[in-house]
């Protein structure tokens, strides 16, 4: 089994592991041989490498996942959603101008949490 760069795979080539989809389906099952198709699928998805057999080195069997596909599948589409909020709110932060800012601490909601005058300076806590 070795390692082989997306670009240099050939028709005919047999899959070493298993590739999953982000969800947990089976793209490719081990022991797939590759079409031009299915290498032209594999750069749309944005593989880079995968493992194809070697017959002058087999290397060794393939092993059990250590995580279970469905965990992975929901663990990633977890940190899909996290991470498509966080750049929608950094967005909408940034669109925020600094008279936004400005406003908003003077507003009568800010004034309630910091009082008529403002926060405390700290020079008067001493």
């Amino acid at each position: 089994m070795q390692i082989v760069d997306v670009d240099d795979l050939k028709p005919g080539d047999i899959v070493a592991r298993t590739l999953r989809a982000e969800d947990g389906r089976v793209l490719l099952g081990s022991g797939v041989e590759l079409t031009e198709s299915y290498i032209r699928t594999l750069r749309k998805k944005g593989y880079s490498r995968i493992y194809i057999a070697d017959a002058g080195f087999p290397g060794p069997p393939e092993v059990e996942e250590d995580l279970d596909p469905a965990i992975r599948a929901h663990a990633i589409h977890t940190l899909n959603r996290s991470f498509t909020a966080i750049e929608k709110e950094v967005q909408r932060v940034r669109a925020e101008s600094f008279d936004d800012v400005k406003q908003a601490c003077r507003s009568d909601a800010m004034r309630g949490l910091t009082g008529p005058d403002g926060p405390p300076s700290l020079e008067s806590r001493g």
